[in-house]
Order: structure tokens, then sequence, then C-alpha cells
């Protein structure tokens, strides 16, 4: 443990589920969120370590990229399982969503609304119900009867399962059908336990 700064943008967004990790795990934490006019100046400045956010400040040393932060705060608070098969599937859930985010990418650059809107649609035809298909295939083995997606107790595999039904459903993923992931029954079972964690309760309730 050490003193620990997370920066990022006053929203949710890649920090997100680092902020969340933080609250369950109940670990004091700086949350630094700074406007974009701040990012400019820091970035103009040469402080910003390859020009992206977020940052993980321990013990005042510096670390990037949202992925590994989010597996080292999640070691911190004991949300990564102790078997090695178990965090082999936790793993494997969590890389098919960055899967997806890796080929959303363009469409969020991209400029040309008729272009954006061809790209969105074609994630929602292919990429996107493949993600779901592979996802309820993998928590239906889960036998236990936890309504987690792996083992009896939450991972963060069920909040990062949580946070992305969450942004589809918000419909700020334009021409992405809010009700795309609302037929695959073990996934909203697993959205829906992750939400009734009153460590989740407690945080989204004091952001309310």
């Amino acid at each position: 443990m050490g003193e620990y700064k997370l920066t990022y943008f006053p929203f949710p967004g890649r920090a997100e589920l680092a902020r969340l990790l933080f609250h369950i795990g109940g670990i004091s934490f700086e949350d630094e969120r700074i406007p974009f006019e701040e990012f400019g100046r820091r970035k103009a400045a040469g402080e910003v370590r390859f020009n992206a956010l977020p940052e993980l400040h321990v013990n005042g040393v510096k670390y990037t990229q949202s992925i590994p932060i989010a597996r080292y705060v999640v070691k911190q608070v004991g949300l990564y399982p102790s078997d090695d098969l178990a965090q082999l599937r936790v793993d494997e859930l969590l890389d098919a969503f960055h899967d997806l985010v890796y080929r959303m990418g363009p469409s969020f650059k991209e400029q040309d609304p008729e272009k954006k809107k061809a790209m969105r649609e074609e994630l929602a035809a292919k990429d996107i119900p493949t993600l779901l298909r592979g996802l309820e295939e993998i928590l239906a083995l889960n036998t236990t009867g936890s309504c987690y997606a792996v083992g009896e107790n939450i991972t963060v595999a069920d909040l990062y399962i949580m946070q992305s039904i969450d942004a589809i459903k918000s419909g700020n993923l334009d021409h992405i059908p809010t009700t795309i992931a609302g037929s695959y029954s073990h996934l909203m079972t697993v959205h829906e336990k992750a939400h009734a964690h009153p460590k989740v309760r407690e945080y989204y309730a004091a952001r309310s």
C-alpha cells in the first residue's frame, strides 16, 4: 500500500474502473479530475506520458495506461482470484472487452456523421453480437449459483461487465441499440448482481 493519486478528466471514462475499485477496497486516494484546458497545458509542457490519461501516482511515482492501472488496483483490493485458472477466466473476459474497445476506436475518431453511422451499424451487426455470445457462453460455465462472472465472489470481471453494459444502455454510443445486450440472460444477471453489491451501490449513490 502507499499514497495514491489518480489523474483523469471529470467524467467516468477510462479511469472509472480504478475509481470504483479503490472505493470497494476502502483505499484512500486523491481523485484528481482535470479539465481539458489543464490537460492541454500539461501536454504542451511535456508532462503527460504518451499524451494520454489516466495516470496513477504511487508514492509520487507515475504509472500510465488504464488496463495496467486497473489490474494493479485490482490486486491491491483483492478482487482478483488467487486460483490460476480463475485468473485465466477473469482475464479472458476482460480482454474480450478490450478487443471490442479496440475495434470501436476508429468510430470514435470518425468525424463524418454518415461514415460513423455506417461503422457503428456494422459493429452492432457483427462485432458486438460476437462479443456478447462469447461472454454468455463463458458466464454459463460458472455453476456455483453465485450469479457472479467467475466463482462464488465478485471480481473485477463483474465490474467491467457492469460498466460496459451501463455504457451500452446509456444511449451515449450513437447507432448502437441500447437493448442489444438485453436478450443475454447470464450477462444481464451478472450486470444486476454487480450493481446490487453494497459497495457499488454506495459508490454510485454518492455520485447521483
